[in-house]
């Protein structure tokens, strides 16, 4: 009787002392008046809590340096790895260029890039996404983007565009065929610069740059976002698989 009692409360410690895992989804934003907004969808749909902050300041015209968006972005990250969490990350835009270049320089399980802007048509159209995109919502948004941001774009994009051949997390890249902003070609030629296998590209027939919110794209590109964290795709465990 004694045993069973001393048996059953080191089975109790033992419990006890399993630390639970903690683990976090990131979003980088990507250039425009949207930022946060661009992961509405992916936030309503996906069970765990997906973590978005503004990289720039749309009221201060001043805040247009990168080393300084790049800088809140690590700050973040620095953050939840203080916290002790292990750290997913989504890029979407100049957003992806960004993720890639904390995906080299911190510990990152998994790293999921939407449209990256490794490559831009030109900025003309860089701009004029935007400025469409303020026509659009233009009752919806109070702001307009600073003219002077532009050139933050491009040296943030110059600064980060070559951190994705020293990523060694799973990658995965998803593009849309019709992107009118960042050519397929960015995702195309990111692709072959990664330095592993383990990765994936995806292309989204008539898919444009805003995937995410188009009422055409946005239900597939999530699935594909989906099985990219349940480790269903790219570096994924066939026992796993075959057991289910």
């Amino acid at each position: 009787m004694l045993k069973k009692l001393l048996s059953k409360f080191k089975k109790e410690k033992k419990v006890e002392n399993v630390v639970e895992e903690k683990n976090v989804i990131i979003a980088i934003h990507g250039f425009g008046l949207r930022r946060t907004k661009e992961f509405d969808n992916f936030k309503l749909w996906h069970e765990q809590e997906i973590v978005v902050f503004p990289i720039y300041d749309l009221e201060n015209k001043e805040d247009c340096v990168a080393s300084t968006w790049i800088k809140r972005c690590e700050q973040r990250i620095e953050h939840y790895i203080e916290q002790g969490y292990t750290i997913q990350l989504i890029g979407f835009s100049m957003g992806g260029v960004i993720a890639t270049h904390l995906a080299s320089k911190y510990k990152i399980e998994r790293l999921f890039l939407l449209a990256p802007a490794f490559d831009y048509l030109n900025i003309v159209n860089i701009v004029s996404s935007v400025k469409n995109k303020v026509m659009f919502d233009e009752k919806a948004h109070k702001h307009k983007m600073p003219s002077n941001f532009t050139s933050c774009f491009m040296e943030v994009v110059k600064t980060c565009k070559d951190s994705i051949e020293y990523v060694t997390c799973p990658i995965c890249i998803v593009h849309g065929y019709n992107d009118e902003v960042i050519p397929l070609r960015s995702s195309l030629s990111a692709y072959k610069r990664i330095q592993h296998d383990n990765k994936q590209l995806f292309i989204i027939n008539e898919g444009k740059h805003r995937m995410m919110l188009n009422e055409h794209t946005a239900w597939e590109t999530y699935q594909i976002f989906k099985l990219f964290m349940q480790k269903s795709i790219v570096d994924y465990n066939v026992e796993n698989i075959e057991n289910k």
